[in-house]
This record gives structure tokens, C-alpha cells and sequence, in this order.
């Protein structure tokens, strides 16, 4: 009897022995996740910090290249600086830019990292400038009023006599017409003809050049230009006594004068 006391004894000691070895088993399990998951959330933190609010990632070097205008380049400088490099969007902001600055033709952003920024401009260039209701503008070389301008005395302007009004970035004549409009007017002045305005009315395959004695050169834009040149150099070499009002050279092998 003794001895069964004893074995129940030993039963009960191991069983007891057995379950307190579990049970530090489990809380040593336990302890290693929350370990993990707390080691997990702070590189999380550490990322979102490193990328979102340190100054890793913000602009802070601007090159802006190939813009003539200072206001454009303080603009850019203004607007870009301290924002963060990875989260900008380039389309976006050089959509902004263009419509803040008409005079720019192209524009595009190359991202240095971890903070410089290169913004490549293009402005336009002026072709001519167009007069139509008041008003004068800048035109470049693919036909479109970028902006407008006072300073329409320097040069030869083309005025619209029909006073359409027009918008920025409007496209008001095709780029074969701003080839025919700028070679004619070099050659009628190689001739020693002086210009002081060319002048078009509903359409642009008509143009009329006015000289300094007050008579026209009536051309047609899309006809050859040496054929028309050819015309006025015969009749202003020939008749230019009898040019009262105009000389008329679209229809090739003709000149009609008045």
C-alpha cells in the first residue's frame, strides 16, 4: 500500500512537472511574435519617415536650362523647391508651367535623386507679329499667338483687316504661309521695294504688301514665290511709273497694275 502511494505520488509529480514545461514554452513562443511584430513596425516607421518627412527626398538643387526670361526661372524655383522629389508629378507641373508661361514651347523634367530636379525649357520664337482688332501679338514659327505685344513699330507686321479675335495659343496661320509671308518679304525688299505692312482679309492664300509710296504687292501664298517675284521685278523695272494702286502677280506669266 505503501508503495501505491508512492507511484500515485510520482504520477502526480511528473504530470505537474510536464505541465509547467509547456507553459514556458508557450510564453517563450508568444514573446518571439511580439518581438517580430514590434521590430516590423518600426522599420514601417522608419520607412514612412524616411520617404514622407525627412529632408532625404526634398528639392533642394534646381537647374533650370536654355529659358531667357528670369520670371520663368524664379517661378520654377519658387514653386519646385522643398517639394518631394518621388511623389511630384512632372505632367502635371509642366502643364501649370505652360499655361503660366505661354511663351514656353516645351518643357520636361529629368528627376535626379535624391533632391535635384533639371527642368529643360524651350521658349518660342517670333516669327512675326499679327495685328487683328486692336491688338498685336507675337506669332513663332508654327503659327501660334503666344503673346501679346506693344512694340508692333520695329518691324513689319501682318494686320488682319477682318478683326477676328484672337486667343493665346491660337493657332491663326499654317507654317507654309509663315515661310511664304517671311521669304516674300526678304525678297521684295532685295528688289529695294520697302514694305510697311502686309495686310491678309478672310483668307491667308491672299496677301497684299504695302510699300512706303502707298501701292500694293497682291500675292497668292500658294503659288510659287519665284514665279511672283520674277513678275514684280519685270513690271517695277519696266512700269513702275504706272503703279498707282497696285501690281497684281498671282496668275503666273500676268501682272496686272492699276
Amino acid at each position: 500500500m505503501g508503495n501505491g502511494m508512492s507511484e500515485k505520488n510520482d504520477l502526480k509529480f511528473k504530470n505537474i512537472v510536464f505541465s509547467t514545461e509547456k507553459q514556458v514554452e508557450d510564453r517563450f513562443r508568444f514573446s518571439k511574435k511580439v518581438i517580430s511584430y514590434v521590430i516590423y513596425l518600426i522599420i514601417f516607421i522608419a520607412m514612412i519617415y524616411f520617404i514622407f518627412i525627412s529632408s532625404v527626398f526634398k528639392i533642394k538643387n534646381i537647374n533650370v536650362e536654355n529659358v531667357k526670361s528670369v520670371e520663368i526661372e524664379d517661378y520654377v524655383n519658387m514653386t519646385l523647391r522643398g517639394k518631394n522629389i518621388l511623389f511630384m508629378l512632372p505632367g502635371k507641373y509642366l502643364q501649370e508651367l505652360t499655361k503660366e508661361f505661354p511663351v514656353l514651347e516645351e518643357a520636361r523634367i529629368v528627376r535626379g535623386l535624391p533632391s535635384t530636379i533639371r527642368v529643360i525649357l524651350d521658349e518660342r520664337e517670333q516669327k512675326f507679329i499679327w495685328c487683328s482688332a486692336k491688338k498685336c501679338y507675337e506669332v513663332d514659327n508654327n503659327g501660334y499667338i503666344f503673346e501679346e505685344t506693344s512694340n508692333a513699330t520695329k518691324e513689319v507686321i501682318l494686320r488682319d483687316l477682318s478683326n477676328v479675335k484672337v486667343n493665346q495659343l491660337e493657332q491663326v496661320a499654317s507654317k507654309q504661309f509663315i515661310r511664304f509671308f517671311v521669304s516674300a518679304l526678304e525678297r521684295i525688299q532685295e528688289t529695294g521695294i520697302i514694305v510697311t505692312e502686309a495686310q491678309i482679309e478672310q483668307t491667308t492664300f491672299k496677301i497684299d504688301f504695302v510699300t512706303k509710296e502707298g501701292w500694293k504687292i497682291i500675292m497668292d501664298t500658294s503659288s510659287a514665290l519665284e514665279n511672283q517675284i520674277f513678275a514684280l521685278k519685270q513690271v517695277v523695272e519696266k512700269n513702275k511709273a504706272d503703279i498707282k494702286e497696285y501690281v497684281d502677280v498671282r496668275v503666273e506669266g500676268v501682272a496686272f497694275v492699276k
